[in-house]
């Protein structure tokens, strides 16, 4: 990664978490002029479902992620760019990343117990070992700085 990230890939699940990860990657989108990207990843099986029902759950999740972005991008500028893909998240997240040209991954990672932590893999883990970029992980329980005079 350069100095100065050109390119943020903010990957969200529309948790406490990952509003805070958003909240970070657009203050360091506006702080570095970087271009922002906001990802969703949705689960295949629930894709499938909807379709089966009739529901376009990809619509409607796009139509939910963009309202979450107007709410974390003050700025008169234009919103960020937004994708929901579905598929494995990590993949998707690291697909999207290498396809965007993303300098930096920004995540939000819940609070977990050191046995919830041994037993699930969390995406925010392993998208840090396996990422050819740096991952930034904001959690909720953290200060936000950041957000202040925004």
């Amino acid at each position: 990664m350069a100095l100065a990230p050109r390119v943020i890939l903010a990957a969200v699940s529309f948790s406490a978490a990952s509003r805070v990860a958003l909240a970070a990657a657009a203050w360091l989108a506006q702080q570095y002029g970087a271009d922002l990207q906001v990802l969703y990843v949705e689960d295949p099986l629930l894709i499938a479902a909807a379709d089966y029902l009739g529901f376009d759950l990809l619509s409607e999740t796009h139509a939910q992620l963009q309202q979450l972005i107007a709410e974390a991008w003050p700025w008169s500028s234009g919103l960020p760019h937004s994708h929901v893909i579905g598929g494995p998240t990590v993949d998707v997240i690291l697909d999207t990343a290498r396809d965007a040209r993303a300098d930096l991954v920004v995540v939000g990672q819940c609070s977990m117990s050191l046995i919830e932590r041994l037993l699930f893999d969390e995406t925010s883990d392993a998208l840090r070992k396996r990422a050819a970029v740096p991952v930034l992980v904001a959690t909720a329980d953290e200060p936000q700085p950041f957000v202040e005079g925004v």
